[in-house]
């Protein structure tokens, strides 16, 4: 089999075989799949402060992604958390409820998720283990995280009709990690209010070791959105990770670039990330605005096989079955095992330059 210069292929083998696990929670039986509107929307927020740009409403431009995304079809094969990111809290109030960035949400939260639901997406929501988010890393708005507040803000956030939490972990100062992630997560658990949690922080083994104890998903590495280079590096991270990885809870290596222009992956890159992810059971968050699709995006986006591979209900994360590739042999074979007991396999060329030869005995 030839595989040409940075594209990796999905073959699918078939056998038998299953098996499922749940969380009590009873989510991410199968990784999340979406939009997050951090990368797509942030060029509208003024810089360094932080604060949305004059006129902007944050909340009606995702309403319409939301609705191009049902209307192209993505909502039916399985892309149902429309999430928020930083920069949309301003502060709170004498007693300490969350007050909604007003310019953002001009109609309320709980407006937006009535919205969203009736469409029949769900409402993803970002908040910060310390005491700030990380848009004050560099002079920003400093709006509040939710250390100190735990209870009060999953509160907050199930009376808003909040279904997908992601917590980051800035300002955290000297916090436990693990010890501020239970807080959140009891929180939640006690609002009987199933929400998705996400684990912002990135420590590779750390977490992924502790990860379902904690939470649905948890970030295993940096940001990927830096392009190619933190997208390689975090498939590394993830595929010594496979063992932690699975129905209830899930290794996050970040979100998918395909058509973000500031990644300035090409569209084979693009599509080789997100065939990377269905091997790697990873979530299906798309960062860009579907709006500015090429039809090459929208058909790596909504290919059903490769959907089909990611939202397995055996749930068992996919690994490299051959040596790392390298400069006189790039070439490497990965897998993941089905629930029919088949397996999905992926081809990859980790050369730039020239196609090359992969041999299946």
């Amino acid at each position: 089999m030839t595989a040409t210069p940075r594209v990796s292929t999905i073959a699918v083998l078939f056998a038998s075989l299953s098996a499922i696990k749940t969380l009590h929670n009873g989510l991410a039986l199968s990784p999340a799949m979406g939009f997050n509107a951090w990368y797509a929307l942030h060029h509208h927020l003024s810089l360094p402060s932080y604060e949305w740009k004059p006129g902007y409403v944050l909340s009606d431009d995702v309403l319409q992604i939301a609705a191009l995304m049902k209307q192209n079809g993505y909502q039916s094969l399985g892309y149902k958390y429309i999430n928020f990111d930083d920069c949309i809290v301003v502060n709170r109030t004498h007693d300490g409820i969350l007050v909604p960035d007003p310019q953002a949400f001009p109609h309320g939260v709980a407006n937006l998720s009535t919205s969203l639901h009736s469409m029949g997406f769900k409402l993803g929501w970002y908040t910060d283990r310390g005491e700030y988010t990380c848009s004050c890393w560099e002079g920003g708005l400093k709006r509040p995280g939710s250390e100190g507040h735990e209870v009060q803000d999953a509160a907050t956030y199930a009376a808003w009709g909040v279904d997908y939490l992601k917590e980051d972990s800035c300002y955290a100062g000297s916090q436990n990690p693990v010890e501020a992630y239970a807080k959140m997560r009891d929180a939640l658990n006690a609002t009987k209010r199933a929400i998705y949690f996400n684990l912002c922080w990135g420590a590779g083994k750390t977490v992924a070791k502790v990860g379902k104890t904690l939470g649905n998903e948890w970030r295993i590495a940096v940001d990927d959105g830096g392009g190619w280079k933190p997208l390689m590096e975090n498939v590394e991270v993830d595929n010594g990770l496979y063992m932690y990885s699975g129905p209830g809870g899930w290794n996050d290596p970040g979100l998918l670039l395909a058509g973000l222009d500031s990644a300035k992956l090409t569209d084979n890159q693009g599509r080789t990330q997100f065939n990377f992810w269905s091997i790697l059971a990873a979530k299906l968050l798309i960062s860009a605005d579907p709006r500015t699709f090429s039809a090459y995006t929208h058909e790596t986006y909504t290919n059903p096989e490769v959907i089909a591979v990611d939202q397995d209900p055996l749930g068992r994360q996919g690994t490299r079955l051959t040596a790392p590739g390298n400069a006189s042999s790039p070439g490497e074979v990965w897998g993941r095992e089905l629930h029919d007991g088949s397996w999905a396999l992926l081809f990859f060329n980790n050369n730039g330059t020239k196609a090359v030869d992969v041999n299946c005995d």
